[in-house]
């Protein structure tokens, strides 16, 4: 099972005092076990290390890039998909949808994708599963 993987759970993993840190570590170990090819898109990198490094520093920000983030397999963002993206994102009109999140959405049709490392519920919304827990691997 292939699997997209969002900012909201890699931090989660990386953060322990998260408030689902426990689980979400739980959930990527299984992943990483099983073998699950897990994909996220570059996009996805950069908010994932803003993210750590403004909230728990530096060192967060380096044992991501470290430790994760060459476990995953990035798709890259080119001009097309940030285009694909930002009509997704317009067409949402007053939804407040990240543009990563469309990105990520974009990209999850492409590669065929339905099951989403996430704890942002815009993922269901748009139709994919969310793995939350361990027991869902």
């Amino acid at each position: 099972m292939s699997v997209f993987v969002d900012t909201s759970a890699l931090y989660a993993c990386m953060v322990g005092n998260d408030r689902v840190h426990d689980e979400a570590a739980a959930t990527m170990r299984l992943l990483l076990q099983g073998g699950h090819p897990l994909h996220t898109s570059s996009y996805v990198l950069v908010e994932t290390m803003a993210l750590l490094q403004a909230r728990a520093g530096l060192q967060a920000a380096l044992d991501f890039e470290a430790a994760l983030r060459p476990r995953l397999q990035v798709d890259w963002v080119d001009a097309e998909l940030h285009g694909l993206a930002a009509h997704r994102m317009a067409a949402r009109g007053a939804r407040q949808v990240s543009f990563v999140d469309c990105v990520g959405f974009v990209l999850m049709e492409q590669l065929g994708l339905r099951r989403a490392f996430a704890y942002d519920l815009d993922f269901e919304r748009e139709g994919f599963v969310l793995l939350t827990r361990p027991e869902q691997v």
